[in-house]
């Protein structure tokens, strides 16, 4: 990590500055690798990995989330397959070699034929690799569990069991062997203890302790991490894990984080989960119209920014027109 400087948001590439960043970045740190995480899936996100490439274009990671639309939909991931295929090529025309993409596995509503929809993505961009640079060409899967988190539409939702979840990894990294593709997952035992910690209430942080008193630590490294340590903290602590991670949650019920007013309300979220059940998708405020979601009553938010200059140039527009203007 010391040759490496990371740019860490939920997504990078929005950031409006990104590219004036990007290329201070790396001209004041010659010596230093410049790093993204996964990116939006379109040309802009290309255009920026190829500035912090500097010339050395191994591998772009790019986030489609889901192998089908019907689920990249229901996720409000809107993104298409010809969004994803034309970023890839893209990639590989102007010279990367390698392309990961990241998946989720355990999905509300998902099925078999959308796990299957992964490894058929990653033979369409592969396709494409090979199509401009040969067998130089390397395409990576990469799947992470569903771990329902606070604050967010999914925070209700019912994460699958290890039963229900060993059956889709194993299905993915046989089928992307015969194809010829490189294929890594997470654990879903190590999935389970960060959806109990993620809902986790004031019970928890006894399970915490215990599985400290057992040795946890830097369990977020994999040769660290043990399943049978913590569920041996959870009995010492007298906590069900499996009620806090495996259960939809009611709607209606109170949350361990009601307390916290993160801006966005909670009205909001349950209808981002009705939409998501339905398979709704919801317009990206930043172009379109405010979703009401609460963050519209902050002044750092952009909706507002961007409804105050719709409301001038409306202003401007009727007094260009001769009419009086009422300002409020």
């Amino acid at each position: 990590g010391y040759d490496e400087l990371s740019l860490l948001s939920l997504s990078t590439t929005d950031h409006s500055e990104i590219v004036p960043m990007v290329r201070q970045l790396t001209s004041a740190f010659e010596n230093l690798k410049i790093g993204l995480p996964s990116t939006r899936v379109d040309s802009f996100s290309v255009d920026v990995a190829e500035a912090v490439a500097r010339g050395k274009k191994h591998t772009l990671t790019l986030a489609p989330e889901a192998g089908s639309q019907r689920m990249r939909d229901a996720i409000n991931k809107r993104v298409t397959e010809a969004d994803l295929l034309g970023a890839a090529e893209n990639a590989f025309a102007r010279g990367w070699t390698g392309i990961k993409m990241y998946f989720m596995v355990g999905l509300p509503t998902e099925t078999m034929d959308d796990v299957a929809g992964i490894v058929e993505m990653g033979e369409k961009v592969r396709a494409l690799g090979r199509k401009h640079i040969g067998n130089r060409a390397r395409v990576r899967v990469s799947t992470s569990n569903l771990v329902p988190k606070p604050h967010t539409p999914f925070q209700w939702a019912y994460q699958e069991t290890a039963a229900e979840l060993d059956p889709k990894h194993r299905y993915l990294r046989d089928s992307c062997r015969g194809a010829g593709l490189e294929f890594s997952w997470n654990d879903p035992r190590d999935s389970f203890v960060e959806a109990v910690l993620s809902r986790g209430d004031r019970r928890v942080g006894e399970a915490v302790y215990q599985a400290w008193r057992r040795g946890a630590r830097f369990d977020a490294w994999g040769e660290y991490f043990n399943a049978g340590r913590w569920a041996e903290a959870f009995a010492a602590a007298g906590v069900d894990a499996a009620w806090y991670a495996h259960r939809e949650w009611d709607t209606a019920e109170p949350l361990p984080w009601d307390h916290i007013d993160s801006g966005v309300t909670k009205a909001y979220l349950r209808g981002q989960w009705r939409s998501t059940l339905t398979g709704k998708t919801i317009a990206d405020c930043h172009h379109g119209e405010c979703n009401v979601c609460g963050m519209q009553d902050l002044p750092v938010a952009d909706c507002v920014v961007k409804l105050n200059r719709l409301v001038q140039s409306r202003r401007s527009a009727r007094e260009h027109e001769g009419e009086a203007v009422e300002l409020v």
